[in-house]
């Protein structure tokens, strides 16, 4: 369920002065929920890690780290490079806290661009 308040609780948590542009950024994006290849994708199993793409490029793994954090502890931040520019995986205590990210921040317009999060998938 995608509602702007839960939205705006989870950007209220940002409080660091470096990362005031996430909070201005701070809006629902209804246009993202219906455009189906921005939909999160389903857990195939219990999964605690996230696949964040759509982020712009100037952005760091701190500026993802202070938009997720409200959502639950991050022991781990990967942001990937070279082709794979633009698409980090996120890292959460629990499976809970993965889905309230999902729930509260697929869409949220970072530095310009809505994030796209589904959750992460193991290798073949």
């Amino acid at each position: 369920m995608r509602d702007g308040k839960g939205l705006l609780s989870c950007c209220a948590a940002l409080t660091s002065a470096d990362h005031r542009e996430a909070q201005v950024n701070c809006c629902a994006v209804e246009s993202t929920a219906t455009i189906q290849r921005l939909l999160p994708r389903r857990a195939e199993q219990s999964v605690h890690v996230l696949y964040v793409k759509n982020i712009h490029g100037r952005a760091s793994e701190e500026d993802l780290q202070a938009v997720f954090m409200s959502c639950g502890a991050i022991p781990k931040v990967k942001l990937l490079s070279g082709r794979m520019r633009g698409q980090a995986f996120v890292e959460f205590d629990s499976v809970e806290s993965a889905s309230r990210a999902i729930e509260l921040v697929n869409g949220y317009l970072f530095q310009d661009k809505p994030l796209v999060i589904s959750y992460g998938h193991r290798r073949p």
